[in-house]
């Protein structure tokens, strides 16, 4: 919950200097992605998106808690990239598709990409999430 906190906190200092909340886009590959996934779907700050690459749902038990007992979890307009590789040793698409599923159960739209790559990310996954800020802020 220490990275989440942190994150929380940057999120904060931006919104501080006056970025727009619809403009701040959160995003995370690997561990990563499971902080980022787990911040902007329990924020109170309804952010201008998620991407989340070659990860994992993290704290499902809590995050379902949470849903139950909260009105904190995020809009289920809250733009979502997700993409993964399809041959990642480390961790495995099946991952992936868990957490796309698992986080379209509450209601969010999933924008999934896979891709015929290891744990890493290639050239056309940059392209298309280029593609998809434009398309999510609009510019």
């Amino acid at each position: 919950h220490e990275s989440v906190g942190y994150l929380r906190g940057l999120i904060d200092r931006e919104l501080d200097r006056g970025i727009p909340q619809s403009k701040i886009i959160i995003a995370g590959f690997s561990q990563g992605g499971a902080i980022a996934i787990y911040a902007a779907l329990t924020l109170t700050t309804e952010l201008g998106g998620l991407i989340a690459l070659s990860t994992y749902m993290p704290l499902e038990k809590t995050f379902i808690d949470l849903a139950k007992n909260s009105t904190k979890i995020q809009s289920s307009k809250l733009p979502i990239f997700i993409a993964h590789g399809s041959y990642d040793p480390v961790i495995p698409l099946g991952y992936g598709e868990k957490t796309k599923l698992f986080i379209e159960r509450f209601g969010y739209t999933v924008d999934w990409h896979e891709y015929p790559i290891e744990h890493s990310v290639s050239q056309r996954e940059i392209k298309d999430i280029g593609q998809w800020i434009s398309g999510v802020l609009g510019s």
